[in-house]
């Protein structure tokens, strides 16, 4: 039985939106699938138990939660009065404000989604909130996604320094020119665009007119991976959400992430995961996506 919630308006670039007490209480215990979007939530009144892909967590007006795309979140326990504010993005709005982060932004922020403010931090995201909800909510003309994207953008840029200066694993190197930070922006957006069907580096070196030998040392200076390890950790990703959250068979996964067949794609899985794609579908671990982060 699909136990899936959905908590947002699916068709939307954008959306900001309230859950009342009733509603979450609605959700205890059920999977909340959010595909294909970076969530911002924040507690306006109350508190919330939750996991966030198995691991126990809990969110007050005191922090706020970044969920990933295709994370999987389980509501456990809510208080009677609790209030949640959250805001939505798709990928279209998502890679124009992130594609310049250090991809390990990312990771270090994946293993921890929830994070404490201090009294002045939770006046100005309340304050953004109530920016962001006007925008989408009321009728702001021809330039809505235009605000949203500068309004999301802005938050991000002030989280990603502060995430930096917390952790010698995230920042950006200064010495990193501007034509190297664009061309691994590029390259980034080329992989969401083209994993599935293109696993080779020379294809985005050619796309970016470099070498792949160049185009090696622009993703190095911004990140521990090398661009063909960035290719397949995205396609292990997606591999681990298809064998979760499909009911597609071995082969029909195979052919859609572009391998050559079914045993080259069980090669590569077990290369990644140390186990067989079909294993994994019948003892699904959770933990595998910790080799991803």
């Amino acid at each position: 039985m699909d136990n899936t919630v959905n908590v947002y308006r699916p068709n939307e670039l954008y959306f900001c939106s309230e859950l009342t007490h009733a509603r979450i209480v609605s959700m205890l215990g059920q999977k909340s699938m959010i595909p294909e979007r970076l969530v911002l939530i924040v507690a306006e009144h109350g508190s919330v138990s939750l996991s966030i892909d198995n691991k126990e967590l809990s969110l007050n007006p005191t922090q706020f939660l970044l969920m990933f795309p295709r994370q999987e979140a389980v509501i456990n326990h809510v208080d009677d009065d609790t209030v949640l504010r959250i805001i939505g993005f798709m990928p279209a709005l998502q890679d124009v404000v992130t594609k310049q982060f250090n991809i390990n932004f990312f990771a270090y922020v994946h293993s921890h989604p929830v994070w404490q403010l201090n009294e002045n931090e939770q006046r100005v995201i309340r304050s953004f909130f109530d920016i962001f909800n006007y925008n989408s909510n009321v009728n702001c003309g021809s330039f809505s996604t235009e605000i949203a994207n500068s309004l999301f953008s802005i938050f991000m840029q002030l989280f990603y320094q502060r995430i930096s200066a917390k952790s010698e694993k995230t920042p950006v190197p200064e010495s990193a020119s501007l034509l190297a930070r664009s061309l691994s922006g590029k390259f980034l957006e080329l992989l969401s665009q083209n994993y599935k069907v293109e696993h080779g580096v020379a294809f985005y070196a050619d796309k970016l007119c470099i070498s792949s030998k160049y185009l090696a040392q622009v993703v190095k200076s911004f990140s521990t991976y090398t661009p063909k390890e960035l290719i397949d950790r995205r396609l292990g990703q997606e591999s681990l959400f298809m064998l979760t959250k499909t009911s597609k068979n071995i082969q029909e996964i195979s052919n859609e992430l572009g391998f050559p067949d079914q045993s080259y794609f069980g090669r590569f899985f077990k290369r990644m995961f140390g186990i067989a794609p079909l294993h994994y579908r019948l003892n699904p671990d959770m933990n595998l996506l910790d080799k991803l982060s």
